[in-house]
């Protein structure tokens, strides 16, 4: 019993981790979007150097 539940918490943190790096990252590029609009970058450099869509670098702009 004892083992299975460090195993559980063991699993449960791995996922926490991996969450939040997979947040950081998403937030890291989100920043860098805004920053590259703000410094005059065209919407499809910034689409092409952030791998996203058009359509997706609008939404996080919020501009249409």
């Amino acid at each position: 019993y004892e083992s299975e539940k460090r195993e559980e918490i063991a699993e449960a943190r791995e996922e926490g981790l991996e969450q939040g790096l997979k947040q950081g990252k998403n937030e890291t590029i989100m920043d860098m979007i805004k920053s590259m609009f703000k410094n005059g970058a065209s919407l499809e450099l910034i689409s092409k150097s952030a791998n996203k869509s058009i359509k997706e670098v609008k939404s996080i702009l919020k501009i249409s």
